[in-house]
């Protein structure tokens, strides 16, 4: 694996310290980066892939803004959706996914003045 010139390049976009991560044998979720194909944001779960105890590949499926949309969409109330702003933050990153943003603001912000 560590051959690989995709892993070594970080030509994926995804922090190597999560690819490390992959090495303990376990499924791993990337911190939010930039997709290098779509410049869009986007996060990862990688899962290794073993056959005779020996780690052969790695499994790489990217979660999108369209993703999670279909996760948070609140198909009981599709009104309310409307008004929602939803954005997941990653702490690690410092970088965002914007889910959704609102049509309409409900509680527009206004300028006080003295």
């Amino acid at each position: 694996m560590n051959n690989w010139s995709f892993l070594q390049s970080g030509s994926i976009g995804i922090d190597r310290k999560d690819i490390e991560k992959v090495f303990t044998g376990r499924t791993v979720l990337s911190s939010i980066y930039q997709d290098q194909r779509t410049k869009q944001n986007v996060m990862s779960l990688l899962t290794p892939v073993y056959v005779a105890g020996q780690l052969k590949g790695i499994v790489l499926l990217d979660i999108n803004k369209n993703n999670l949309r279909n996760i948070f969409y609140t198909h009981d109330r599709p009104l309310l959706w409307r008004f929602l702003n939803v954005t997941l933050t990653d702490t690690d990153s410092g970088r965002d996914i914007i889910i959704n943003q609102s049509e309409d603001n409900l509680f527009p912000v206004c300028q006080l003045r003295p």
